[in-house]
């Protein structure tokens, strides 16, 4: 999956990522079928605002 994450960043495809993303929740005793869809679904929400905020040719402003 991060080989698939990191194609996906390289070519600026966000959907791809936030795909292979998702991919991790489940784990591996798991499939997707047992996972809440409101959690994938925040979860989607929440990767693709990191994405918009710290993607590529973002400004990252760091806070302390």
């Amino acid at each position: 999956m991060r080989a698939e994450q990191a194609a996906a960043l390289g070519a600026g495809d966000v959907e791809g990522w936030i795909a292979a993303f998702l991919r991790y929740v489940p784990g591996e005793h798991r499939s997707v079928d047992d996972v809440d869809p409101d959690v994938l679904s925040r979860l989607r929400e929440m990767a693709f605002g990191t994405l918009a905020k710290h993607g590529p040719g973002r400004r990252t402003i760091m806070c302390r």
